[in-house]
């Protein structure tokens, strides 16, 4: 089976799924998909398609349906996702089938794994609090998880998991669903970064920052108002200083000042920003 995963992180959830998964699929190629921003058009030559990405506001990142929206998908036979999330619902997936429903393909499998919210810094007592032990039983019940995933895919086995509820959370009323989607896109369009005395302009969140929004001017990091930011959170959480900072506004208030940081312990600045370069070839 010659394979491509797509794969779009910020935390390092996404991309430890996608380096797990490459290692039971054989002749599986990884591709970044910020690699691919500025192609006019991906086309697929591999005849399994895989996409790994973490949900933001309960949904598919936006630039990741963007980038689907340019997608040829004529070579695949088998196509799957895998959504990583913090304990929320998830609601990915019915975006990610209208989009290539659009194209005249659809999901064969779909799966979301659970693993430690990259945006817990954010948020007082909406999720159980990460700590070392909860970090490592994630971990331990993702790898597990991971074994059958890799065997139903290997077998172009349909599959749509039916875990899609939060875990960590109350069931939402599926009337004010909408609202609470609207609100989580509004929050995200209008993250406000900043960092405070604790930098020590070390330009690592300039590296790790894949929209290129960040610059440092004269050791201070800038986040520039005419690039659209991806809402990856890699500069709040790789900062080793944790100066990266989320401003409040009326409609959302942020706890990054009190809170601690989470990015996963096997993937480096260096693997983040490394997503930004286009890999040989770019299609899978």
């Amino acid at each position: 089976m010659n394979m491509g995963i797509y794969y779009f992180s910020g935390s390092g959830n996404s991309l430890h799924v996608a380096r797990e998964l490459q290692k039971g699929l054989p002749q599986t190629t990884l591709i970044p998909l910020v690699s691919l921003l500025n192609q006019p058009s991906v086309v697929t030559t591999g005849d399994a398609v895989g996409f790994v990405f973490p949900q933001h506001g309960w949904q598919m990142p936006v630039m990741v349906d963007e980038i689907l929206q340019k997608f040829e998908l004529h070579s695949a036979s088998y196509i799957f996702a895998v959504a990583t999330r913090g304990g929320t619902p998830c609601r990915a997936f019915l975006e990610m089938e209208k989009t290539l429903n659009r194209k005249g393909r659809n999901l064969d499998a779909y799966f979301v794994l659970t693993m430690p919210g990259s945006t817990q810094s954010l948020i007082k007592t909406f999720h159980e609090k990460i700590n070392e032990e909860r970090i490592a039983r994630l971990e331990t019940e993702m790898l597990t998880r991971l074994k059958e995933i890799v065997r139903i895919i290997r077998s172009r086995e349909a599959y749509h998991d039916e875990n899609l509820d939060g875990v960590d959370m109350p069931p939402v009323n599926h009337f004010m669903e909408p609202l609470v989607l609207s609100l989580a896109r509004l929050a995200e369009s209008n993250f406000i970064f900043y960092s405070d005395a604790k930098c020590k302009g070390c330009g690592i969140c300039e590296k790790v920052c894949l929209a290129e929004k960040i610059k440092l001017v004269e050791d201070h990091p800038i986040w520039q108002k005419n690039v659209k930011c991806l809402n990856c959170f890699s500069c709040l959480n790789y900062c080793p200083e944790m100066a990266v900072q989320l401003k409040s506004s009326w409609y959302f208030k942020s706890y990054t000042p009190q809170n601690g940081r989470y990015h996963h312990s096997q993937i480096t600045a260096d693997d983040i920003a490394g997503q930004k370069i286009s890999p040989d070839p770019v299609s899978g």
